[in-house]
């Protein structure tokens, strides 16, 4: 294309890699989803992260009767545990290698 400009063709095409990677991100990012609940079984917590912010958070009424230091925790638990599923899924979708690492709880 700029055959006399070789230089501008490398520019241009790092450019164009820019943008599909920035494309990528926020396609990644839209559809990126994270949940985590406090029991598989019965949870009294659950929470769904979505575009990077707390999109629903289920709290059942016993957890309300809880020490409110240990409702806290529970609930802190199980927001961060959501959080971390995200963006593990978001780095997934952008094609970043991510280790499996066990989450605390």
């Amino acid at each position: 294309m700029y055959t006399k400009y070789p230089e501008l063709e490398e520019i241009l095409a790092a450019v164009n890699e820019l943008e599909s990677l920035d494309a990528r991100r926020r396609a990644a990012f839209d559809m990126a989803v994270g949940t985590c609940a406090d029991d598989g079984v019965t949870p009294s917590v659950r929470a769904l992260v979505w575009q990077g912010k707390v999109g629903d958070l289920w709290i059942a009424d016993p957890v309300c009767k809880l020490d409110p230091k240990d409702a806290e925790a529970l609930i802190n638990m199980v927001v961060i545990n959501a959080y971390v599923v995200w963006y593990k899924h978001f780095l997934q979708l952008c094609g970043v290698p991510v280790p499996d690492v066990e989450l605390p709880g």
